[in-house]
């Protein structure tokens, strides 16, 4: 008899037998009993790890939020934040007190917690001592803290060595004028950063020192900005242009270092698109010392448009010398004034106009092809200046000129000891607001005659000099004419554009008032001067200012009124401060 089939396999070939299986079984539940603790416990310590690095991470952040905030600005300088608007705002207490529970079983903080712990009140065992400000962050408010909760203790510190805590004062509000002075110059920082998960049973705590920081007082100062011509319109996307001439910029100080800086621009424009463009100009600061040379320009534009946007003529920019070795910034110098020139009418001088495309509207009658302003081409002006900070003839012809200078000498100066002084000169020739097929030079000119601004301070006793000069002229065309309705000095003392009505005949069967919206002339009381020993200011605004009613049409036929011209003739300043 032979054996069944499956009793001839190999004895290697036969499975387990349940006892067997069973033993294996217990051998792999033996070791899984040993292993699973520290894999458990390895997971949660890597949680809880990464949960701290979290924590320090919202911590180190709210103390970088904190350090990034101003010391201090009070509620009157406007709708800004300072670091106590948030982490010390009054002395109000918290609407709920603080449920501090025990070390490792710590209750999550709610915002109802924040507000002011005064030196006797309760506090958690994490938090400082002294008065301090407690503010609450957690999720519901600020969504990046999903599953944390922030906690800041700010306390203010005397200068001391070591610090003390100091409470603040009587009715401290940061909302409050008056009351919003923070009352030390420094502050504790403690941090606290809890897990709402409760994987961390502690919190993680950090503190640090904040401080403000001063701002050095300036030893010595002088500025000069002078514009002399400035126009702005929309284009024909209603986007913003300007075209400006003859700028002088200048800034000299002494702090810590002596610096001296220059922003010389002869003709410069630019659009809302980011164009831009400029004649003649340079851009300096000292150190080190600069001595650049004279460089002329030939005429330019904006962009590829030729004069249907914005153009000019010939320009220059004088010499530039910067200095501000042994303390003593300067720019230029009486003798070699620094200056930025338009020199010739190329381009009509300078364009300023819609540009391609334009619709303007048909009644008004204008000659786009001279633009909306220009420069008369019949006069010119002199970019001359003299020592005395004064206009002078000489310098040959040109269309718009600006001159200045930052002049700083030592306490030993053989000629004028102790000299802070800053000078600025403005000059154009007839600006044709509106050229018109009736009115080709304009339907108005306005003429800068002469505009100059100088601050001084002089002398051990540091006295302070602020003087202005000016004279512009106001001309409206009409039947017979260019006839002046004003002529704009230093003591002019009302508006006298005010007076000039709209409806005066300008020809073409036109009055004033379908060219001009609103035009106005500086007073003498519109001028700012001081002086004071050490400081001596002056600040001229436009000296002559026009708003032109819309030159344009929309695509329904209605005026545009971004379509206006803009026009401001002659705005000057100076200061000059010594306190050596």
């Amino acid at each position: 008899m032979s054996r069944p089939a499956d009793d001839q396999r190999a004895p290697r070939d036969r499975g387990f037998t349940l006892v067997e299986v069973l033993v294996a079984l217990g051998i792999v539940m033996v070791l899984v009993a040993a292993v699973l603790p520290l894999l458990v416990s390895g997971i949660r310590s890597n949680d809880i790890a990464r949960a701290a690095a979290q924590s320090k991470g919202f911590a180190q952040a709210e103390l970088e939020r904190m350090r990034n905030l101003p010391f201090y600005i009070a509620p009157s300088a406007g709708d800004y934040r300072d670091v106590f608007d948030r982490y010390f705002r009054n002395v109000s207490t918290p609407a709920a007190a603080a449920q501090c529970g025990t070390t490792g079983n710590h209750p999550t903080p709610k915002t109802t917690w924040t507000g002011y712990v005064s030196a006797s009140a309760d506090r958690c065992s994490w938090e400082p001592s002294g008065a301090f400000y407690r503010y609450v962050r957690t999720e519901s408010t600020n969504p990046e803290l999903k599953g944390f909760v922030v906690v800041v203790d700010t306390r203010f510190l005397s200068d001391t060595t070591p610090p003390t805590v100091i409470a603040p004062y009587t009715g401290y509000n940061t909302q409050t004028v008056g009351k919003s002075y923070p009352p030390a110059s420094q502050a504790s920082v403690t941090v606290a950063v809890f897990q709402a998960s409760k994987r961390l049973r502690e919190p993680i705590v950090s503190s640090t020192q904040i401080s403000r920081r001063e701002i050095p007082a300036a030893r010595m100062s002088s500025t000069l900005d002078v514009t002399a011509v400035d126009l702005g319109t929309a284009n024909t996307d209603g986007l913003p242009v300007t075209l400006s001439a003859g700028l002088v910029k200048l800034a000299g100080e002494l702090t810590y270092s002596s610096t001296a800086n220059a922003v010389l621009a002869s003709t410069t424009t630019g659009a809302a698109t980011g164009e831009q463009a400029g004649g003649a100009g340079i851009t300096a600061a000292a150190p080190p010392d600069v001595s650049d040379s004279q460089d002329d320009e030939s005429a330019g534009q904006l962009n590829g448009a030729g004069c249907e946007l914005a153009c000019w003529g010939n320009t220059r920019r004088s010499a530039v010398a910067l200095s501000a070795g042994n303390a003593l910034p300067n720019a230029g110098s009486p003798t070699s004034p620094l200056q930025a020139i338009l020199r010739d009418t190329v381009h009509n001088g300078l364009s300023l106009a819609a540009g391609a495309g334009a619709q303007y509207r048909p009644a008004l009658a204008l000659a786009p092809s001279k633009g909306l302003v220009t420069m008369h081409s019949g006069s010119d002006t002199n970019p001359g200046v003299s020592g005395g900070c004064a206009s002078t003839s000489s310098g040959g012809s040109v269309r718009v000129a600006s001159s200045g200078w930052l002049r700083t000498t030592a306490i030993d100066d053989a000629a004028s000891p102790l000299l802070v002084e800053s000078c600025g000169v403005a000059r154009t020739a007839p600006v044709s607001v509106l050229p018109t097929t009736f009115a080709p030079d304009g339907v108005v000119r306005i003429t800068l005659t002469d505009a100059k601004v100088r601050c001084a301070v002089s002398g051990a006793a540091h006295a302070a000099t602020a003087s202005v000069g000016y004279t512009a002229a106001v001309e409206v065309w009409g039947p017979s004419g260019y006839t002046t309705v004003a002529t704009v000095t230093e003591t002019t003392a009302s508006d006298l554009l005010a007076t000039v009505p709209l409806t005066t005949p300008v020809g073409g069967g036109h009055t004033l008032g379908d060219y001009i919206s609103s035009w106005s002339a500086v007073s003498s009381s519109e001028v700012t001067k001081t002086a004071a020993t050490g400081a001596a200011t002056v600040n001229v605004p436009g000296i002559i200012s026009l708003t032109t009613q819309p030159t344009r049409e929309d695509a329904s036929g209605a005026s545009d009124p971004l379509s206006s011209v803009t026009v401001s003739v002659g705005v000057l300043s100076c200061s000059a401060a010594d306190a050596r």
